[in-house]
């Protein structure tokens, strides 16, 4: 009687490791064959980081070559909130508030989101970008970006016309060039270790291919002229508007175009609807003008 009730017992137990192995073997079968592919792009995802490479906008010059509009690189600043304590977040919010001039709502929106990264302030000056890492504050990082700069601020402004935060045209020749001013994007893929932290290993990369420089006809000397002399009369005679054109009487070359009233180009967001509409009629005018008579050209970035 006791051999017969340890015999069923001991084959219960051997039932019962069976069908689990059993069911380990089809639980196994079922993902090799029916869920693998999901899988795999989801180990993927977290084991790799894909980042865009910006290319570099391209110049606009005089005819001299010197530069009206050009990239600087600029810091960009963004958070990983995953990475920063509940009790540190207040803190940080207290410290970056006064230097980025952001309202603390969106900071603290920013920052209680559950991401490995979030943006927080793109393309900071280089003042600002001193004064955060002085702080040395765990969670925040900065990338570098490059941003649209205008050496000489209001000249000319009206036929260069400018770039938004993203580089792309909004204004002038900026706008109505962008196809070959703006360039296009490559990437990099890297790998990441279980803490989603990038490592230095490089699987994948796709360089990105900087835009053509523009040479304009625009002389930077006599367009400082013109616009110095246009300003006079547009302040004496208390105009409304006034326009400027110097022309090669030889070639027809366009050797300055001014327009007022007319703004700074590294702050266009000041500019109100007056000073902005010269760049809607001097940008095409100065495209059209350029295929009939200017010697505007497209040059590729590494032949000047």
């Amino acid at each position: 009687m006791y051999i017969s009730n340890y015999r069923r017992r001991t084959n219960a137990v051997f039932l019962v490791f069976f069908l689990f192995l059993v069911f380990c073997i089809a639980r196994l079968i079922y993902i090799q064959f029916f869920r693998s592919r999901y899988l795999t792009n989801i180990a993927r995802k977290q084991h790799s980081l894909f980042v865009e490479l910006e290319p570099r906008r391209g110049t606009i010059y005089d005819t001299n070559l010197k530069p009206q509009a050009v990239n600087i690189a600029v810091d960009s600043l963004y958070a990983s909130p995953n990475e920063i304590r509940d009790a540190d977040k207040e803190e940080i919010i207290r410290q970056l508030e006064p230097i980025l001039n952001l309202n603390y709502a969106y900071l603290k929106d920013r920052l209680k989101r559950k991401k490995s990264f979030i943006w927080l302030a793109r393309k900071i000056s280089t003042v600002q970008s001193a004064e955060i890492k002085k702080l040395k504050l765990k969670g925040i990082y900065f990338m570098k970006e490059s941003k649209r700069c205008y050496p000489n601020s209001y000249l000319a402004s009206q036929v260069v016309g400018f770039a938004g935060l993203d580089n792309v045209g909004l204004e002038g020749l900026e706008l109505y060039d962008d196809k070959y001013l703006k360039g296009e994007s490559g990437w990099e893929l890297f790998l990441r270790d279980a803490r989603r932290k990038k490592l230095d290993i490089q699987e994948k990369m796709v360089p990105a291919r900087d835009g053509y420089d523009l040479v304009l006809t625009i002389d930077e000397v006599i367009q400082y002229i013109a616009e110095r002399e246009l300003e006079k009369v547009f302040t004496n005679y208390h105009a409304k508007g006034a326009s400027i054109i110097v022309m090669d009487p030889h070639t027809g070359a366009i050797l300055a175009l001014a327009n007022r009233p007319s703004f700074d180009l590294n702050a266009p967001g000041k500019a109100n609807q007056d000073e902005v509409r010269g760049t809607r009629i001097f940008g095409p005018v100065a495209r059209e003008l350029r295929d009939k008579y200017m010697k505007i050209v497209s040059l590729a970035p590494e032949v000047l």
